[in-house]
């Protein structure tokens, strides 16, 4: 039977297979048992560190209650000392009003508290609020005042750091824009730098507070993330404080003493979590914490998916990037003891353990179909499960209530074991994004911090609003994509092949139980995410989904979602069992094919070479384009060069030119209608709409074929930037060897957001190419380039003395950094990926006539042409125009005082950077 599922067949000489996908032989059985099994240790390793923490934070809340936390209101009754608060912001004003009004509102004598608002704000309304929100409690008499800055670098670290000299006194307390605290927050957190007898513990760096939420009940997704934090102030924060002395300061609502900062070397921009490292620093240098969970300060959470993602992201990428940019010095750290660097790893490597579960969880279906099923393998599911729970079942009931009062009365917390399973949900609905944060983590070295956005206490921003202020990374959508795939087969998984197992005991129960959640979680968050970012007009809706009077609906939506899938691949189910599935191998069509003509085009066609061209303007690529079109001419029929020029510029003219040159070579290779005499002018339209206008209208049923995919893929060009140059590479030709040459100048990338690198990759199997131009003449680069900027004009053949320029010598040493980086980039990048590359300078290749001749001969070498070419022809019908009358010496105006700078003495102003070997 195992035999008849992995067969080959026959049928009137068209080839079927038929491989049961669940087979014991299939390809994936091996791998699957691997991940099971290395997710499975790595979750026994992880949970030593949670179930520590967890025995540890249950022995403080019932046997040591709150005494820990016990301070003197008195001990520093008079003899309080200069203490700081500085509220870091960026645009955040409808929030950081009151938070400013609560910190003048503190129980601290007035001389000895100091409030700054570290603003980067850039939106006007936002500063105005602040300043007026500071004049006002000035004219009261308080120390308040607003510190801006003329930039952004290092976002909110280096905010911090450029603010730390205005620091006063010997203690800093570090808040967020919309944390709301309340009056005693000193009272509570500064008393713990001293002993019971008023003396300093100069140990002490740290005293944090734990957080509670005003907009808790705003939604389901606020009650589940409140609840997830709950268990990070409760459980982690605790267990690591008593256990250890350490651990991770949360970036506000602490207390910090001065000099532990200082001995940390401030907060580094190096991570989007300066917090978190700035904890490990500081300990290592030798300062103890101190966590007061009895103080809880209010804060707002993310009220929508977006900034939800958002966050949850930044901070998983923020632990791997401390991970790996700093974990080896706490490893080699000589004071540190051995459970600490244990611990310290455990909680870094965190983010992980969440991918981990879930792949435990995705992965045990198939392990129970093909009865891969032991003690060990259960053991490792429940253990899974059974800590979360223990630990959320500790957090609800021991979360010490903040100032609005939620959960004093015991059925609050009884009712809010109903929010346990959805953040379960919410967790692994997290996978995919938390997958996409750790491979970031580890291979990206981009440390932008994103703030999020807040509506306030009050709640006077719209969410519309405040989720269009998100700043969502592009690599989001597909992630979101990837999720609800992984949604679809998991559905699959469960429901079609599990269920139809004959295994009902409680266990079977429980584990078709927490895929389903999986399931749910992944359908709720990633097309909650695609919804509010792109449905406009299914927003509000999706948001209400959530709202409280409104969550039943929110429930049958996402419980109807679940059940559709079921009912659907269960009749998929059926149908694998009553019938033998084929996959005609005739009917799969390859995705290299290329699409510019029909078909039957490509029957004898080979694949173009790509020569891709990468340069600055003012290095020559005019004149080397022109060179390839005179050595199209001289090769004949052996070699076709088809000239797409700029393929990503913004100038409409030459993009009318570029899709004239498309058109006219589907007319011969494919042999379409229209054609575009080259002394037609009136094809050269201002604008690209009118020519595909004119094109649809002479193209008549060969717009649908091939012209309307030339507008689409056109179109899309910036998005699909591989797509735009396969369409101009498939154009067919006649030739024996064809060529397509384009010229991709820095600009481009920079719209693309690609590297030089990451293009030629993104070719594909494509034979490319590449060529740099570049110019070490630099002096007469960046005088013509002025020049070209100055007149509007790329030709300068009219330029005299009158249009003569001055340079600065700061703007000149930029241009020269910038263009020195810009070709050392391309240089580094395509040498470590192995990708050979051929180097064309202008002084050296293009500058004179026996240096194009050189270059022609190399040129006719590369692209192999065969027999003798005339280069002196080709040179001859080449168009050379003077880009000035007059020298280079008086088209600068402070030409003498350049030469001081050691700058035109000679042709080359600087080192070969492509040295030939």
């Amino acid at each position: 039977m195992a035999s008849d599922q992995n067969t080959i067949l026959k049928e009137g000489g068209t080839m079927f297979i038929s491989l049961h996908p669940f087979h014991e032989n299939d390809p994936w059985h091996l791998p699957l048992l691997i991940v099971f099994f290395t997710a499975s240790t790595g979750i026994w390793l992880y949970s030593f560190s949670r179930w520590k923490n967890l025995l540890v934070s249950i022995y403080c809340f019932y046997f040591e209650p709150s005494t820990d936390d016990a301070c003197p209101p008195d001990l520093l009754q008079g003899k309080e000392p200069h203490v700081t608060v500085q509220i870091c912001t960026y645009n955040e004003a409808h929030v950081v009003e009151e938070t400013i009004s609560r910190c003048c509102k503190l129980d601290w004598p007035l001389h000895k508290l100091s409030v700054q608002i570290c603003d980067d704000s850039t939106e006007k309304e936002s500063i105005t609020i602040i300043e007026n929100c500071v004049l006002r409690w000035r004219e009261k008499g308080f120390a308040v005042s607003r510190h801006a800055r003329p930039n952004r670098i290092g976002y909110k670290a280096g905010n911090l750091n450029h603010n730390f000299p205005f620091v006063e006194g010997e203690f800093v307390a570090y808040l967020d824009a919309d944390h709301q605290i309340t009056a005693d927050f000193l009272r509570k957190t500064v008393p713990h730098f001293y002993d019971a007898n008023g003396v300093s513990n100069d140990h002490i760096g740290l005293v944090q507070t734990p957080w509670s939420y005003y907009n808790t009940h705003e939604n389901l997704l606020t009650e589940c993330d409140a609840l997830g934090l709950d268990i990070h102030h409760v459980v982690e924060q605790v267990g690591r404080h008593r256990a250890h002395g350490v651990f991770g300061f949360n970036g506000t609502g602490g207390v910090w003493r001065k000099e532990a900062i200082q001995a940390a070397g401030l907060f580094s921009s190096d991570t989007v979590t300066e917090d978190l490292l700035l904890s490990y620093k500081a300990y290592l240098a030798g300062y103890d914490f101190h966590y007061v969970r009895t103080a809880p300060q209010q804060l707002e959470v993310p009220g929508n998916f977006l900034a939800h993602i958002q966050q949850k992201q930044r901070w998983t990428k923020g632990f791997i990037q401390v991970l790996w940019i700093f974990y080896g010095e706490v490893l080699v750290s000589p004071n540190t003891p051995f459970q600490v660097k244990l611990e310290a790893f455990l909680h870094l490597c965190g983010p992980l353990q969440l991918i981990m579960t879930a792949l435990v969880f995705m992965v045990y279906p198939y392990l129970v179909y093909h009865q891969i099923d032991s003690l060990m393998v259960k053991a490792v599911s429940v253990s899974a499960i059974v800590e979360p729970v223990a630990s959320a079942l500790h957090a609800l009931t021991n979360k010490v209530p903040g100032e609005n009062g939620y959960y004093n009365l015991w059925w609050s917390r009884l009712l809010r074991l109903t929010v346990i399973l959805p953040y379960f949900a919410l967790r692994f609905g997290m996978s995919a994004f938390e997958v996409k944060a750790v491979l970031e983590g580890f291979f990206s070295d981009d440390a932008t911090f994103l703030t999020t956005p807040k509506a306030g206490l009050k709640n006077n921003i719209c969410e519309r609003t405040n989720a269009r202020k998100i700043k969502v990374c592009p690599t989001d959508d597909l992630t979101a994509f990837a999720g609800l795939c992984l949604a679809f087969h998991q559905t699959i998984y469960v429901f079609a092949l599990d269920g139809r197992l004959h295994g009902c005991g409680l266990f079977d129960i429980f584990i078709r139980a927490m895929n389903m959640i999986i399931c749910i979680g992944l359908y709720w968050v990633n097309s909650s995410f695609l919804i509010t970012k792109y449905c406009n007009h299914l927003e509000t809706l999706c948001m209400s989904f959530s709202q409280q009077k409104q969550r039943a609906f929110g429930v049958v939506f996402i419980v109807g979602v679940n059940c559709f899938m079921v009912m659907t691949y269960s009749q998929l189910s059926d149908g694998l069992q009553n019938s033998t599935p084929h996959l005609s191998l005739t009917d799969l069509r390859d995705s290299s094919t290329p699409w510019a003509c029909p078909a039957h085009a490509y029957a004898t066609v080979k694949s173009p070479e790509l020569l891709v061209v990468f340069g600055e303007p003012r290095t020559g690529s005019n004149l080397f384009f022109n060179i390839l079109d005179g050595l199209q001419d001289g090769a004949g029929e052996q070699l076709d060069i088809r000239n797409m020029l700029e393929p990503y510029t913004h100038d409409e003219a030459e993009q009318v030119r570029l899709l004239r040159r498309c058109v006219n070579a589907m007319h011969e290779g494919c042999n379409l209608p229209v054609h575009i005499d080259g002394g037609d002018e009136t094809w050269a339209y201002s604008t690209t709409q009118r020519f595909f206008a004119r094109l649809k209208g002479e193209s008549g049923s060969a717009w649908s074929l091939s012209y309307q995919k030339l507008m689409e893929v056109f179109n899309s060009r910036y998005k699909r930037q591989a797509d735009w140059i396969k369409y101009i590479s498939s154009i067919p030709s006649a030739s024996e060897h064809s060529v397509v040459a384009f010229k991709i100048f820095r600009e481009h990338l920079d719209e693309l957001s690609m590297s030089p690198v990451q293009f030629i990759k993104s070719l594909g199997r494509a034979k490319s190419v590449p060529i740099i131009l570049w110019r070490r003449s630099i002096i007469e680069t960046f005088v013509s380039y002025k020049l070209a900027v100055q007149k509007n004009a790329w030709l300068l053949e009219n330029t005299t003395e009158k249009d003569a320029i001055r340079i600065e010598r700061l703007e000149l040493e930029l241009f020269i950094d910038e263009k020195r980086r810009y070709y050392e980039s391309i240089r580094d990048g395509l040498a470590a990926n192995g990708i050979d590359v051929d180097v064309v300078e202008y002084g050296r290749d293009l500058s004179n006539r026996g240096a194009q001749i050189k270059t022609i001969g190399r040129l006719q070498e590369r692209l192999g042409v065969v027999g003798n070419v005339l280069a002196e022809q080709i040179i001859a019908k080449t168009i050379l125009k003077k880009q000035a009358q007059v020298p280079l010496y008086q088209q600068v105006e402070n030409w003498d005082e350049v030469m001081t700078w050691g700058y035109g003495k000679d042709a080359h102003d600087w080192e070969d950077i492509f040295v030939r070997a």
